[in-house]
């Protein structure tokens, strides 16, 4: 390391200004300071939003099918009411 000197580091904001022009530093420091949980959490929100979008789909699924039997049932009704008045008329 012939010419490579280190500046003095007298507080964070000087440690803040040696890692600025050297981003493949902040992920190794990355690695030694967060929590394994927190580094995870890119991945599990992936998972998650792919979830959030099967759960969404299923969602709309049963919407539809709601509907569909709303208007089975407003069918079946109208059927119903004329069975009792024809049966009204024995």
């Amino acid at each position: 390391m012939a010419g490579t000197s280190i500046p003095e580091i007298r507080d964070f904001h000087d440690v803040v200004r040696l890692l600025e022009p050297h981003p493949e530093w902040r992920a190794d420091l990355r690695r030694l300071i967060l929590i394994d949980e927190l580094l995870a959490l890119p991945e599990q929100m992936g998972r998650l939003a792919e979830q959030m979008t099967h759960v969404t789909k299923e969602t709309q699924a049963l919407a539809e099918a709601q509907r569909r039997t709303q208007a089975q049932l407003a069918t079946l009704t109208g059927i119903v009411q004329r069975i009792s008045v024809d049966l009204g008329h024995l």
